[in-house]
């Protein structure tokens, strides 16, 4: 039995090591996929949705609420590995900051959801400071 183990991180670095036969891992990699694929398809079709309740009513809270969705697909897409597969080539990914970037993003967005779907925080301002404060942290961390 022959084992090659390579393995590359610019980020955070998960490695749960099992060893598989090769027929349970394709099994067990095949249903992996296909529970990713039907997540996504529901946050693909979520955040479609508000980009056309944002377009008739022009409501800032449906169109941050878009971007939090996207930025959480790339978020998991990029956290589970995917992102090599599906949405970029190996060049592109060297990019060393790819995963800050995208959860920092991803942040940002939830957070600025957040702030426009509490509405007026003018009696309660200091938690209006705190949620502005994460978005500057986020920023510029």
């Amino acid at each position: 039995m022959v084992i090659y183990w390579r393995s590359v991180s610019h980020s955070a670095f998960v490695f749960p090591v099992r060893i598989w036969q090769q027929e349970q891992w394709i099994d067990s990699t095949l249903s992996e996929y296909l529970f990713y694929g039907l997540l996504l398809g529901i946050m693909l079709g979520l955040s479609v949705y508000n980009l056309f309740i944002y377009i008739r009513l022009r409501d800032h809270m449906f169109l941050l609420y878009f971007f939090a969705i996207v930025s959480y697909m790339f978020y998991s897409i990029n956290i589970n590995g995917l992102d090599l597969n599906i949405l970029w080539n190996s060049g592109f990914y060297r990019f060393k900051g790819l995963s800050s970037c995208i959860s920092a993003a991803t942040g940002i967005f939830s957070v600025l959801f957040a702030i426009s779907l509490l509405g007026d925080l003018t009696k309660r301002k200091w938690f209006n400071y705190i949620l502005y404060g994460i978005v500057l942290v986020y920023l510029f961390v």
